[in-house]
């Protein structure tokens, strides 16, 4: 009797160790799972924010107002802000693609790669280019024309997707021309016949949260680039931009905070008070301020002068050295770094885990303050919490295309 007690007293005691050590593998593979999310979602932005304003202008680089697709989650506001003390912000930038080869100046050669001859503007809707086999132009698609060794540059929009099957001239129908926006100005292309086309890319990030069958949302970072991409039954594109042709970049993004750090040290980062919104000021047509803000957006009157017919020089801070006073400013274009915020959640609650920490009405994430609804309204199982195990990351990425001062004409 004595040995059957002694047994049973060691065989509890195993099973306890063996419990707690089962309970503390499992929580810790949540947390590791968790912060797999958290570098994932990190390490995908450091690598992308840093070409903001490649083949650009710097003024253009970041996007505060023109980009507003119709598109949003429904458990957030619609259309998503920019900026949100209540939620996740969301990230808008550009990039010319890097991926093409053009011959030196003087020398012959075809363009390779995603950059194209512009050969004319048939009518108001359309552009001619000397295209490949093989190319593919998507709606939504960006598309630059740079004039090597002058100061003229146009974009346009791609409104119907036109894939081509056979080299040669091809007519790509284009959004209509709107004055307001610098990304749909075909109308300032008139004489630039023999000058090289690229491809913008655009950058948009956010969070998607995705509802599942017990209540919750599964919540997601992800990139929305403006193209029509999929969406049809055998997964081609189906005429629309819309949540089908976003990119999941990581799971488990369950905030998304961005701050804008200045060129001028003296200006403290926009975004970054809690509690506080950005907000936008105005500036007037030479880019200085008219009225001050958090940040000054580019001012694009959409004018045209009858000279060099570039609706983009007004706005543009190629005439301006760094040393400037316009340089100092709140202005969009002196934004030098991006500081991202994040907070990652592993896949499952644990009913038995200690949450590294609660987003809950006391939250806060640079100037967001409080955690939204969707958040919130999940169900408390675990300590009077819902169990997630989180984690926060943080970093600041530069920016170095917004120190360049010239459109590359290669």
């Amino acid at each position: 009797m004595i040995a059957t007690g002694v047994t049973a007293i060691v065989l509890a005691a195993v099973i306890a160790a063996s419990s707690s050590q089962q309970r503390a593998f499992f929580g810790g593979q949540k947390q590791r799972a968790t912060q797999g999310n958290a570098r994932a979602a990190l390490l995908y932005l450091e690598q992308k924010l840093p070409l903001a304003g490649w083949g650009l202008d710097g003024s253009l680089a970041l996007d505060f107002q023109f980009y507003a697709p119709g598109f949003c989650p429904t458990e957030m506001t619609c259309p998503v802000e920019r900026d949100s003390v209540s939620d996740a912000d969301e990230l808008v930038f550009y990039a010319r693609n890097p991926a093409y080869w053009v011959p030196a100046e003087g020398q012959a050669g075809a363009l390779r790669g995603n950059a194209w001859t512009f050969v004319a503007l048939p009518d108001a809707t359309h552009a001619t280019l000397a295209a490949r086999a093989g190319d593919d132009f998507l709606r939504g698609q960006i598309l630059q024309v740079v004039c090597p060794g002058e100061l003229r540059y146009a974009y346009f929009t791609v409104k119907t997707r036109t894939p081509v099957t056979s080299a040669g001239n091809v007519d790509v129908e284009l959004e209509d021309v709107v004055l307001a926006d610098p990304f749909r100005r075909q109308d300032v292309a008139t004489g630039m016949a023999g000058c090289r086309t690229f491809l913008v890319d655009r950058y948009r990030f956010h969070v998607r949260p995705v509802a599942s069958a017990d209540g919750t949302f599964d919540p997601y970072l992800v990139l929305d680039r403006g193209l029509d991409v999929a969406g049809a039954a055998d997964g081609s594109p189906d005429g629309a931009v819309n949540e089908k042709d976003e990119v999941i970049v990581a799971e488990g993004i369950e905030a998304f905070q961005v701050a804008y750090v200045f060129a001028n040290p003296a200006i403290a980062p926009a975004g970054a008070t809690a509690g506080t919104a950005i907000a936008l000021g105005e500036a007037n047509d030479d880019q200085s301020v008219l009225t001050d803000g958090a940040i000054v957006p580019t001012k694009f009157s959409g004018s045209a002068t009858a000279t060099t017919k570039a609706a983009y020089t007004p706005s543009s801070f190629y005439s301006y050295r760094y040393s400037d006073p316009i340089r100092q400013t709140k202005h969009q274009a002196n934004i030098r770094a991006v500081r991202i915020a994040m907070v990652a959640r592993s896949p499952q609650p644990d009913p038995s885990a200690h949450a590294t920490f609660a987003v809950d009405s006391s939250f806060a994430l640079l100037n967001q303050s409080g955690a939204p609804d969707w958040v919130t309204s999940a169900p408390k199982i675990a300590n009077g919490t819902d169990g997630f195990q989180r984690t926060r990351v943080e970093a600041v990425v530069n920016l170095p295309n917004m120190t360049v001062r010239s459109i590359t004409g290669f």
